[in-house]
């Protein structure tokens, strides 16, 4: 029974590695690109609100 779990695991682990990448690769690198430059430009001040 362990091994089957085991066997099973790693099966499960290799599925979900080889999904993401296929996604990623699809998706166009602009939008990739386009979220990080969005979260520097806005620096809210914590201690204005408090």
């Amino acid at each position: 029974m362990g091994v089957i779990s085991y066997l099973l695991t790693l099966v499960v682990s290799h599925k979900e590695a080889s999904n993401p990448p296929p996604a990623p690769a699809l998706a166009p690198p602009t939008a990739f690109k386009s979220p990080p430059p969005r979260p520097p430009s806005p620096p809210p001040p914590p201690r204005l609100k408090n």
